[in-house]
């Protein structure tokens, strides 16, 4: 049995998800809504940063980062009868940049 003498053990964000974040100025425990559905989730309880076109080099880029919520908009983005294009969410996207700058 592993233990941690009493000491919380925080995980390291992934890049993506700090690029976001730092862009926006907003912490991990904020609360913050999903581009899409415009509903308010804690970031890290309910939102996933999503990377619009791919991940890769060069991909962890703010033009390329939306917040989705979990349960519903992240399930859009793949494989769902529902399907959201990748260009409809980037222009969500687009529209969410220009109106938070």
């Amino acid at each position: 049995m592993r233990t941690n003498h009493g000491k919380e053990k925080k995980m390291s964000l992934p890049n993506h998800v700090k690029v976001y974040l730092r862009h926006f100025d907003i912490g991990e425990q904020d609360i913050w809504c999903c581009e899409k559905c415009n509903q308010s989730f804690h970031i890290n309880n309910g939102l996933n940063i999503h990377h619009i076109n791919g991940r890769g080099k060069d991909k962890d880029v703010i033009e390329n980062l939306m917040s989705l919520c979990q349960e519903k908009c992240h399930t859009l983005a793949h494989a769902s009868k529902e399907y959201v294009s990748k260009e409809e969410f980037q222009s969500i996207h687009d529209n969410f940049l220009r109106r938070h700058r």
